[in-house]
């Protein structure tokens, strides 16, 4: 059973919506295109960053949206656990640092931006996913 939820969530986060919003298959092309020639370690950094970037775009744009659509009791309570994902974002932001700060060699630069944009990918994806399905609730 829980298997198909992850499913159904993973595939309902894939869908595109209306309106030209960011989508995570945009988002996903973008970072494939930057770290499609991409050698060098500065180029790498680079990419990581955007990567971190987009899918914090995509994250706050699925955020405001489910803002906008969700009733007043579920407002409160996804602004609790953003809030409280926020704080454990921070934290693990700076585990992930303290984790590579001694670490010798440059693959450890990028690994950095990389992992941070994973994590925040994770959320976007989540928000994503909550959004698909309100906006598909009601049909």
């Amino acid at each position: 059973m829980r298997i198909v939820i992850c499913l159904t969530l993973l595939t309902l986060s894939t869908i595109g919506f209306a309106g030209g919003e960011l989508t995570a298959e945009a988002v996903e092309r973008k970072i494939e295109e930057c770290f499609s020639d991409k050698y060098r370690t500065a180029d790498l950094i680079e990419c990581g960053e955007l990567s971190y970037e987009q899918w914090d775009r995509l994250l706050n744009e699925s955020y405001q949206g489910l803002m906008k659509v969700l009733a007043d009791d579920q407002k409160v309570a996804l602004r609790a656990a953003q809030r409280s994902w926020i704080k454990y974002r921070d934290l693990e932001y700076e585990n992930i640092e303290m984790f590579l700060k001694n670490k010798r060699g440059t693959m450890y630069l990028p690994l950095y931006s990389q992992m941070k944009a994973n994590l925040t990918e994770q959320r976007a994806r989540e928000l994503t996913s909550y959004l698909s399905i309100e906006r598909n609730s009601h049909y």
